[in-house]
């Protein structure tokens, strides 16, 4: 009985531990361009983290430039 009980337990706790899992409303970033990075469309997506990502690559976008190579 105490087995049982312990195996229902796992179970349960499994399923209920199955419905954590966010990757599945994982959205691919888009393509960063000048379309795209404008206010209106970042506001497009759904999660906060992934458009803080998409506004930091926007930002950066123009700012890197490759130095001269040296030679020492």
């Amino acid at each position: 009985m105490k087995a049982n009980k312990t195996l229902i337990l796992t179970a349960t706790l499994s399923t209920l531990m199955a419905g954590c899992d966010n990757t599945s409303e994982k959205q691919a970033l888009p393509e960063v361009n000048e379309e795209n990075c404008k206010p209106e469309n970042i506001d497009k997506i759904k999660s906060k983290e992934m458009q803080q990502e998409f506004s930091n690559r926007c930002f950066l976008r123009n700012n890197f430039k490759q130095s001269p190579k040296r030679e020492w």
